[in-house]
């Protein structure tokens, strides 16, 4: 009787191993059992390949079935195309300094999922990179439209060259209506390209919205579209719009304090009329350090003296007009008021109430009294004068 044995499975390794054949109600032999000695091992053909799972093996071993190793699968020391994943179109191989991947098409790394047969499907998995069959590289994206198109944040922590031709080299943001926002060379230049505004933020995050600095950033400077610069301000209103002091090699441009001459009415941005007029001294601490006070001086019909001696700074004085005392007035020779009516010749003398008639002194026939001139009036002492308001800086 000839028994074929198939499709014995067991998991025990290679080796001998014994066959425990049953048989019962077989006509002229009483039920028993035969043991019977095998060898565990791959079916190997004639030819000498060897298939595990299958008959017909192509190639020296054929498996049809899943493979699991816990040792290393090694390929020796030749450098060739180890792996053919599907034909040799798809397949790893080794060259000289070289590991490769071979692709007809794309390549793929993909996280979790499964198998799936359409094109750059992760099956459920999410996409780390591909290269694509026109070259193109995508990071987190599977449909990169340039050589390297990355979805996600950047860290790059050596330089970042974009080789000797000057370009247009980092285009940050391009509109529907084809506007860029880049960053640029050109002959000895570098340049921002922008469609109104430049800004600079101080810390704080993203915000879509014009000119924002985001939840706890502040405008450290902007170039609005007219050209206006702001330092500390996103909405200068002149070419130059500080937010604070300025200065220069020296020191302080215009000093808090300073007074000059204006040709205004009222007082412009940053200034006060010298009126002594109060302000408040929290919105302007440092006016009321120059001056001691929050009070500006009142210069309103007053002119300006250097302190020296006998000026300390902030001493007033003067009067708008002034009427000449006798001690004010020029030095001049009026002597011996008691001979009024009379005239002397040098030699000779008179006495009051006396005539002399020996004809040395000079013949009269009238005398008048010397009389008093000038009406006392207060008198304008100014040189020719233009008015103008003083102001203070704060």
């Amino acid at each position: 009787m000839l028994i074929n044995l198939t499709g014995i499975v067991t998991a025990h390794p290679t080796g001998e191993a014994n066959l425990y054949l049953r048989y019962r109600y077989l006509p002229g032999y009483k039920d028993g059992q035969f043991t019977c000695q095998i060898e565990k091992a791959p079916l190997v053909f004639d030819d000498k390949k060897v298939g595990i799972g299958k008959t017909n093996p192509a190639n020296i071993l054929g498996v049809s079935n899943d493979i699991t190793l816990d040792g290393n699968l090694n390929f020796g020391s030749e450098t060739r195309q180890m792996i053919n994943l599907w034909k040799s179109e798809y397949a790893i191989g080794v060259q000289s300094g070289t590991f490769y991947s071979r692709s007809s098409k794309n390549f793929a790394w993909y996280k979790g999922g499964t198998h799936d047969n359409e094109l750059l499907n992760p099956g459920g998995g999410t996409v780390q990179m591909v290269i694509k069959d026109n070259g193109n590289v995508g990071i987190g994206t599977d449909s990169p439209s340039v050589k390297l198109d990355i979805n996600g944040d950047t860290n790059i922590t050596g330089s970042l060259n974009f080789g000797s031709t000057q370009r247009q080299m980092i285009n940050l943001y391009t509109t529907s209506a084809g506007i860029q926002y880049g960053i640029g060379t050109q002959r000895k230049t570098a340049y921002f390209r922008t469609s109104e505004h430049f800004a600079w933020y101080k810390l704080g995050s993203h915000n879509d919205d014009e000119l924002q600095a985001g939840d706890g950033g502040t405008v450290q400077m902007v170039i609005k579209d007219n050209g206006n610069v702001g330092i500390g301000t996103d909405s200068p209103s002149a070419k130059l719009d500080v937010k604070g002091r300025i200065k220069d090699i020296t020191g302080y441009l215009v000093p808090v304090g300073t007074i000059v001459p204006y040709a205004g009415s009222t007082a412009p941005d940053g200034w006060f009329l010298c009126n002594g007029e109060s302000f408040d001294d929290n919105i302007y601490p440092e006016l009321k350090q120059v001056l001691g006070k929050n009070q500006v001086p009142n210069l309103s019909n007053k002119f300006i003296v250097g302190v020296g001696n006998g000026y300390s700074l902030g001493d007033t004085g003067g009067e708008e007009k002034h009427q000449l005392t006798i001690d004010e007035m020029p030095r001049h020779n009026h002597e011996n008021g008691d001979f009024k009516w009379l005239l002397e010749r040098p030699g000779t003398s008179t006495y009051k109430g006396g005539v002399d008639s020996d004809q040395h002194e000079p013949r009269l026939t009238t005398c008048r009294e010397i009389q008093p001139q000038g009406g006392g009036v207060a008198h304008e002492n100014r040189p020719p004068y233009y008015a103008l308001n003083y102001i203070i800086k704060a």
